[in-house]
């Protein structure tokens, strides 16, 4: 895990962000803005119901835990929309 800091929120960067990369399409942007906090810049939303759909998904992925060093950890997504 070489480049990685000891905080516990270092080691779950990577599986939080390849989650959030399931969902995103190719129109979207994904961007880490800082410590373990990523914002979703969707291309192509063309009624509010898209953006709803995504955070819908985005929610669900999240229930499952994360595997983190052998140990099941839960992880919570908060978000804004505008």
């Amino acid at each position: 895990m070489a480049g990685l800091s000891s905080s516990p929120s270092s080691f779950t960067i990577s599986p939080n962000s390849e989650r959030l990369r399931q969902f995103i399409r190719a129109s979207d942007t994904l961007a880490r803005l800082g410590g373990d906090e990523f914002a979703l810049l969707q291309g192509g939303v063309v009624q509010p119901g898209d953006v709803e759909m995504m955070s819908d998904k985005l929610l669900a992925a999240f229930t499952e835990p994360f595997d983190l060093v052998g140990q099941h950890r839960h992880r919570r997504l908060s978000g804004g929309w505008r």
